[in-house]
């Protein structure tokens, strides 16, 4: 349903990336039956295996932006996305 269920506030200087394991375990421990996740592109790559290894059974899916950034998309599996 796309609801908010954790907010984390970081410094202005912080990566999303760096703050992804943080969220991921309040949300989870708030809603322990979340599946899925869908992040923006500041979590591809390194922080999406890091989560998908920490987090077993959750599945992170990580959303584009087309260039007209009026709707997100799904980055197909085979895409490789660098840190």
């Amino acid at each position: 349903m796309g609801l908010l269920l954790v907010v984390i506030i970081q410094a202005a200087g912080a990566q999303d990336r760096d703050g992804g394991d943080e969220v991921v375990a309040a949300g989870l421990a708030k809603v322990p039956s979340i599946e899925t996740i869908f992040a923006d592109e500041g979590c591809a790559a390194a922080c999406k295996r890091r989560l998908d290894a920490n987090n077993p059974g959750l599945r992170v899916e990580v959303m584009r932006h087309p260039a007209n950034r009026s709707v997100a998309t799904r980055v197909q599996a085979q895409e490789a996305v660098v840190d």
